[in-house]
């Protein structure tokens, strides 16, 4: 079988249109609405609807699940949601249940990735390097996969983040992207692109960067993967229509905002995923005027994963000597060294490919589910 994601996708968002304009009046506080039915498939289309990257990962962590119903707990989704899923899969002879259990089509296995826990790739990544320690630098283990030597640049800020970081930010891709393509890595000195088709193969990154030694170095461990030289601070994009970014900006207010301007460029009407890293380095309250920043770009706020990018001390910058001189006052060197110097959450962002515009719907109360 020949799955058609784009008219799969098409026709999920018809019968999940269908499904929500009939049984929404069941609803609490529904009923007593003055609602016609295009008033409501306008309301499913403006704010219920799932993008195309939203629809094949909720797909994948129902085919991949021991337990469906877990779909609910870990989507934060309802009992409805799960039924329409699974309903629609079945119509389509894409699942098949049987006595509380059910078989996949392995067409439909074949062209979405699983997700991987952060044991399961530190599991993968093992069995093709040596590693010394979770908080060693992601630098140290590319030397050790390829014999190369990499000296960051500080005009580039460029600082490499612990091989534990790596593999949080993996599981974290792997979990909210189900695709083996369509992805771009805008900055690439963590190597993330090397370490990920490590851990599966099958995965085709992009990677666009301003330092040729970065895309010589991707290029000569995975000839498969694309590689581009950008200036991030230009408009000129890659010719590639992609469907999912990860970026690690510069921690302050104009390097983030360039950063996800120039990925969303290559985002189309499917809309996209984002992975945002980044740290109260020079933000602090400005992480208000970026959360405008976000919501006026059609981002969506997914999920963010607290304190899990950490960098371990390097003394790259000048800034590192300054303030590790000073923390030799009350730290030993093997306390400074065995810990990190900075710590960044991921952002996880789903662009949203429609306008959202509040809809008022008359006599509408707080207990009115819609």
């Amino acid at each position: 079988m020949v799955i058609n994601l784009l008219r799969l996708y098409e026709e999920f968002i018809e019968y999940h249109s269908e499904c929500f304009t009939r049984d929404v009046r069941s609803w609490l506080g529904v009923s007593e609405l003055d609602l016609s039915d295009e008033d409501v498939r306008i309301i499913y289309n403006t704010f219920y609807k799932h993008t195309f990257v939203e629809f094949y990962t909720f797909v994948r962590d129902i085919i991949y699940s021991d337990n469906p119903l877990d779909f609910i707990k870990d989507t934060n989704k309802e009992a409805w949601d799960l039924w329409c899923y699974i309903s629609f899969l079945s119509s389509k002879d894409l699942i098949n249940f049987r006595d509380g259990k059910f078989e996949v089509c392995d067409d439909l296995k074949n062209i979405l990735i699983p997700r991987y826990s952060e044991d399961e790739i530190l599991h993968r990544i093992k069995a093709k390097i040596e590693l010394n320690s979770l908080n060693e630098p992601t630098v140290k283990v590319l030397k050790r996969l390829a014999g190369i030597e990499f000296d960051y640049k500080p005009q580039f800020d460029q600082m490499p983040i612990s091989i534990e970081s790596a593999i949080c930010l993996i599981s974290t891709i792997f979990k909210y992207y189900p695709f083996y393509d369509k992805f771009l890595f805008l900055g690439d000195d963590d190597f993330i692109s090397i370490l990920i088709t490590l851990v599966e193969p099958k995965f085709k990154p992009i990677v666009a960067d301003l330092d040729e030694r970065i895309l010589n170095i991707v290029k000569s461990i995975n000839e498969g993967i694309e590689a581009f030289k950008r200036d991030f601070t230009k408009r000129r994009r890659i010719n590639r229509e992609v469907l999912g970014f990860c970026t690690n900006p510069p921690y302050n207010e104009l390097g983030i905002k360039t950063f996800l301007r120039y990925g969303l460029m290559h985002f189309g009407e499917l809309g996209g995923r984002v992975f945002l890293e980044f740290g109260d380095e020079a933000i602090g309250r400005k992480l208000l005027i970026l959360q405008r920043f976000i919501t006026r770009n059609n981002l969506e706020i997914t999920d963010i994963i607290k304190g899990r990018i950490n960098y371990p001390f390097m003394l790259i910058h000048p800034e590192n000597n300054i303030i590790y001189r000073r923390l030799l006052k009350y730290f030993t060197e093997d306390m400074l060294k065995s810990n990190y110097m900075l710590g960044a959450d991921i952002y996880v962002l789903t662009y949203i490919p429609w306008s959202i515009k509040p809809i008022r719907i008359k006599d509408a109360k707080i207990y009115s589910y819609i």
